[in-house]
């Protein structure tokens, strides 16, 4: 299921207002996990592709041993800011070696397809997605997306 969900990556984007909510309501039901949010109410993005991205890095989290998952979202400069960190055990050294290369896993029974997916998303929405730390306290991935992701309409911040 995920080799023909690489394969018919949509390659154009279906840009519209999501509810981060909704999608992070989604994530914990299919996956029975704690997550925690602090961002804008709503982003600009494709709300599948979106889906996918998110519930990949939080689907890894949660089979590294995850119980819970934190995502912050915040602006800086000309970009978007998205952390997703979790307080699993951390990825190892050969993990962290063919972290985004597709058909390379270090899990059991795993296609290593989920992370390379999510890259690929990223790149189609003008970010990127990179490591930012993994140690035995967590993980966490930093997802820069271009500015206008969160509404330019939005006055005040959202973390006060």
């Amino acid at each position: 299921q995920q080799l023909l969900g690489y394969l018919n990556t949509e390659k154009e984007l279906n840009i519209a207002d999501i509810k981060m909510e909704n999608l992070l309501a989604e994530c914990r039901r299919q996956l029975d996990l704690e997550i925690s949010y602090d961002g804008p109410e709503s982003l600009l993005v494709d709300k599948d592709q979106f889906f996918r991205l998110i519930f990949n890095l939080l689907d890894n989290a949660k089979k590294a041993g995850a119980g819970k998952a934190m995502i912050s979202v915040w602006r800086t400069g000309r970009s978007t800011v998205m952390d997703i960190s979790d307080d699993g055990p951390g990825l190892s050294e050969s993990a962290r070696a063919g972290l985004f290369i597709p058909f390379q896993s270090s899990s059991r029974g795993s296609t290593g397809l989920g992370l390379s997916i999510a890259r690929d998303i990223a790149f189609a929405h003008g970010g990127n997605l990179k490591l930012s730390r993994s140690s035995e306290a967590g993980t966490e991935f930093r997802l820069r997306l271009p500015y206008h992701v969160i509404h330019d309409t939005i006055k005040k911040r959202w973390w006060h």
